[in-house]
């Protein structure tokens, strides 16, 4: 076999070795396909084991609630994490947890919009007030419930006045609320690796780095 052909194998074997898997495809929201049933759900988590699999939005209908609780029951004996998604208010809580507790290897992720454009388009309080009642669903779900909750801060990386600074707080206010890791979602796809670097090392600073993905 040529060298650089086993070289290039063997690092291939030893990324996949600790590479874990977010699985992003996923059933919730504008992105909600119902034909993704349990069996295809099987055929992901067999490839990647030990992942973090979204499994779908159980607010989003009756119908989704029952799909994400079948594809539960089928995957709870999988070394894998389900986590079920919402948006992080009270109204969703009660469906993800009756859905999170269909097995133990569950979870829930919340996400929050950030930047003012967002926020403005699901919110009629202003941002203050937004942020607040979503970091007081966060507090309520850690309080009164075992299961683990991420919140994904959405469109974090916009090109926006203060928006920086904004994320650095949020982050912080979840975490201390209780929220076990949060997600930087770069929704629109334009962040530069520099303008990421540069938030992370602001993150660091908190020193809860390793509770923040991207």
């Amino acid at each position: 076999m040529n060298l650089s052909v086993k070289l290039a194998r063997d690092r291939s074997e030893d990324l996949m070795s600790f590479l874990k898997l977010r699985e992003d495809f996923r059933r919730d929201g504008l992105a909600a396909t119902f034909l993704t049933d349990a069996m295809m759900m099987k055929s992901l988590v067999r490839s990647f084991p030990d992942s973090l699999i979204n499994v779908g939005y159980p607010a989003l209908c009756t119908r989704e609630l029952l799909a994400c609780k079948k594809i539960i029951k089928a995957l709870s004996v999988f070394p894998v994490e389900l986590a079920v998604v919402g948006h992080a208010c009270h109204a969703h809580l009660k469906h993800l947890k009756e859905a999170a507790d269909c097995a133990s290897n569950t979870s829930v992720n919340v996400w929050v919009p950030c930047s003012s454009l967002m926020i403005a388009e699901i919110s009629k309080s202003g941002i203050a007030s937004f942020v607040d009642s979503c970091v007081k669903v966060v507090g309520d779900w850690t309080s009164s419930c075992s299961t683990p909750i991420d919140v994904a801060l959405v469109d974090c990386m916009s090109r926006e006045d203060g928006l920086f600074e904004r994320v650095i707080v949020m982050a912080e206010r979840f975490l201390l609320a209780g929220c076990r890791r949060v997600i930087l979602c770069d929704t629109m796809g334009k962040v530069l690796p520099k303008e990421l670097s540069k938030l992370f090392c602001a993150l660091s600073d908190s020193r809860r780095y390793d509770n923040i993905l991207i």
